[in-house]
């Protein structure tokens, strides 16, 4: 089974699934906070691949959300009010290879599909 076709089958059976591949961090915690969907983020190497920093934020945002009252803070508006976004979620990760942070994977199960071989037995 494809690592796609994996989470199309979870999006099928998952409360409130949300199926999406590259988010930035204000869209995810926006909308894990507003609507507690289960995650399922494919292509997640993609993300991590660049190690430029880039992704820190989001990061942040798969570290904390692995369990209940960790928030992650963030000035909004012109008052640059402080609000704290709630980013606990049901959540499954979809990626090829090692560029997944080892936070992120620290935190998971982790299901491993391999490609078959290309050879017909």
């Amino acid at each position: 089974m494809r690592k796609s076709r994996f989470l199309e089958l979870l999006q099928g059976l998952a409360l409130r699934a949300w199926y999406v591949m590259r988010p930035t961090e204000a869209v995810l915690f926006r909308k894990i906070d507003k609507s507690h969907p289960t995650l399922l983020i494919d292509e997640v190497d993609t993300i991590f691949k660049e190690k430029n920093g880039g992704t820190e934020g989001l990061r942040a945002v798969l570290n904390g959300g692995n369990r209940r009252g960790v928030p992650v803070p963030r000035c909004i508006g012109d008052g640059h009010d402080v609000v704290d976004f709630d980013t606990f979620c049901a959540r499954a990760l979809a990626g090829i290879g090692s560029a997944v942070p080892d936070t992120i994977v620290d935190r998971r199960g982790i299901a491993l599909i391999r490609r078959q071989s290309s050879r017909k037995r």
